[in-house]
């Protein structure tokens, strides 16, 4: 299950919490992780970005296209919500981990183009994403776009 291997990479940095319900809508489990990059000229600090990172899992028996609609539509609400907006630069990640066992073709491919970016101020403020990620007969699909906040959370 993807939910322990998540768990063991999270819980020394951050927060793990299995069974997550936020607008009356219920996750498997919610994983946060809050780091700080310090930019830095000729050792000075120019400015700080501070990174959130949101993780969310929920397990299906057999995921159709509208259980994927709904949780697309939840996740909207979900990132306007849980979004910090420091006074500094930031950065906000939110990804959805689904896990069945049976799924579509087109789930699978709707999944993979499903990527929102949103930048505010132009990105001079900040930006945050929100991703989603299948898990399938022992396998991760994925937009591309977001492989690289996936590769040390999922080796």
């Amino acid at each position: 299950m993807l939910s322990e291997k998540i768990k063991k990479k999270i819980l020394p940095y951050g927060k793990f919490t299995e069974t997550f319900i936020i607008d009356e809508f219920s996750f498997d489990f919610f994983a946060f992780l809050e780091t700080n990059l310090v930019h830095t000229t000729f050792f000075i600090k120019d400015y700080e970005i501070k990174s959130y990172f949101y993780i969310f899992g929920k397990r299906f028996h057999q995921l159709y296209l509208d259980d994927f609609k709904e949780i697309l539509n939840i996740s909207l609400s979900v990132s306007k919500k849980l979004l910090k907006t420091p006074e500094d630069h930031y950065l906000s990640t939110f990804i959805f981990i689904l896990e069945t066992e049976k799924t579509e073709e087109k789930v699978i491919e709707t999944i993979q183009k499903t990527l929102i970016s949103k930048s505010i101020w132009f990105g001079l403020k900040g930006s945050y994403k929100v991703g989603f990620v299948l898990s399938f007969k022992e396998k991760l699909f994925y937009p591309e776009e977001i492989k690289p906040f996936l590769s040390w959370l999922l080796d």
